[in-house]
């Protein structure tokens, strides 16, 4: 009895002190592993955006996802102050699991995609992230209807993967394009005000440097009737002149 109590004891003790182990090798390395996942992340926002030097996160304003296709993160990419495009980053089953990293442009065009995990068929359905098949999205407006065989062209052989990528890229660009609907118009708004401004300003000193021509036109053609004028006045006098000598050596 005494020694199942004794065993028991050490087992609990040894027990305990490897979970004590355990915790501190998680507190030590915890910090490690989430900025290597944080500069990790940054470096693929930046491979999409490499203009961008500040990536804000979004994904709390997109709408919640149903299925089997889930939103890990979204940003709105910036260079200073100026957003320069918005990225998102989406999981789904493919023929197996794919995770993507989309990047979309204000125009709402793709500007690239980058495969994160891919985790199909070596050499099949793997060609995902190959070209030709994801050199086709460069440009693709998201509301297209990112249907294989109809506006994408499939991968010979790998229709399952094909179908599972569109459906990922479908998802994740119609929830950017609600976004941008709902919170991006009072930017194209202002811009639009500005370059309103802008051509106002120009069309406005245009009609400044017109004014100052015709002003000084008006000027020139001024004098010039004013020197003709004159011109004509002292022919005329020089005639009168010529005329009353001619009379007097008559007379």
């Amino acid at each position: 009895m005494k020694e199942t109590i004794k065993l028991a004891v050490v087992l609990s003790l040894y027990t305990v002190v490897a979970c004590l182990a355990l915790a501190l090798v998680h507190g030590f390395t915890e910090p490690i592993i989430q900025k290597t996942k944080e500069e990790n992340s940054k470096r693929a926002l930046q491979s999409i955006f490499p203009e961008a030097d500040s990536f804000e996160s979004i994904v709390e304003k997109l709408d919640s996802v149903e299925g089997k296709i889930a939103i890990q993160a979204a940003h709105v990419a910036k260079k200073g102050s100026e957003i320069v495009g918005l990225t998102i980053q989406a999981s789904g089953p493919t023929y197996s699991k794919a995770t993507i990293l989309m990047g979309i442009t204000l125009e709402k065009k793709i500007s690239g995609l980058k495969f994160l995990e891919l985790l199909d068929t070596p050499s099949l359905g793997s060609k995902a992230a190959d070209e030709p098949f994801i050199g086709q999205f460069t440009n693709k407006s998201i509301k297209d209807k990112f249907v294989a065989k109809e506006d994408v062209e499939a991968i010979s052989g790998a229709t399952i993967t094909s179908s599972g990528v569109c459906a990922i890229l479908k998802t994740a660009g119609t929830l950017i394009d609600k976004y941008m609907d709902e919170h991006l118009k009072s930017l194209e708004s202002s811009d639009s005000k500005e370059t309103i401004k802008e051509e106002n300003a120009a069309g406005d000193a245009d009609n400044s440097n017109d004014d100052a021509g015709n002003s000084v036109e008006g000027t020139d053609t001024g004098e010039s009737f004013n020197c003709v004028e004159l011109a004509e006045t002292s022919n005329d006098n020089a005639n009168d002149s010529d005329n009353t000598n001619q009379e007097e050596e008559l007379n």
